[in-house]
């Protein structure tokens, strides 16, 4: 009789031992799934906080680099950077609205603007006041009267870019050039406000297609 207890009680046993164990391992991959699917959220987002902090760390230093782009490391600083970012050259900077676009511009790096427009950059973007690409570089050449080389200015120009919103600027930019007898610049003023009006006057009158 005992012996017959004891097979029982030790068939009994295994019954439990064998269904916990099938029980165990058919919730295994729903609880492996549950866990892999928060594993992968979690690694979103921590991939989404540092891409947040390495697009501020990047706008930051090429704003860094464009501000010193006279130096010749921080010039390919500047073409390193935007190769891999190319959509920073036309992020604005608080508190002026100023983008590295307009940065390299205001230092007349001709080099650099060229590059830049290749990359997408936008000469019409402008500043809190309204001062745009153009604006920046005529600023260079007023600070620096001693370069005549126009040649930025002329491939802004091309641009269709004019001196600020509505060409807002282009008399207080005639103003000081005037001022400081800076006779080339000047006349590439007067010359250049005269096909810009004249381009402008012309898609006025030429009739809607």
């Amino acid at each position: 009789m005992g012996k017959c207890l004891l097979h029982v009680d030790s068939y009994l046993l295994f019954l439990f031992l064998d269904h916990y164990h099938y029980k165990r391992i058919s919730n295994e991959p729903k609880c492996n799934s549950l866990e892999l699917q928060k594993f992968k959220n979690y690694n979103r987002l921590i991939a989404r906080h540092h891409s947040i902090i390495s697009h501020k760390e990047m706008i930051k230093a090429l704003e860094y680099a464009t501000d010193r782009c006279y130096e010749k490391f921080y010039a390919l600083k500047c073409i390193d950077i935007i190769v891999n970012c190319p959509q920073l050259v036309n992020v604005k900077s608080l508190p002026y609205g100023l983008t590295p676009f307009h940065r390299v511009c205001f230092r007349g790096h001709k080099c650099l603007i060229a590059f830049m427009l290749a990359k997408g950059a936008d000469p019409f973007l402008t500043t809190v006041v309204g001062e745009n690409a153009l604006c920046m570089a005529i600023y260079y050449f007023l600070n620096n009267p001693m370069d005549t080389d126009f040649s930025c200015l002329e491939m802004l120009a091309e641009t269709g870019c004019g001196f600020g919103f509505k060409d807002k600027y282009y008399n207080n930019l005639l103003e000081i050039a005037f001022n400081k007898n800076h006779i080339k610049l000047v006349q590439w003023l007067i010359l250049h406000y005269k096909v810009s009006s004249h381009k402008f006057l012309r898609c006025l009158s030429t009739p809607p297609i």
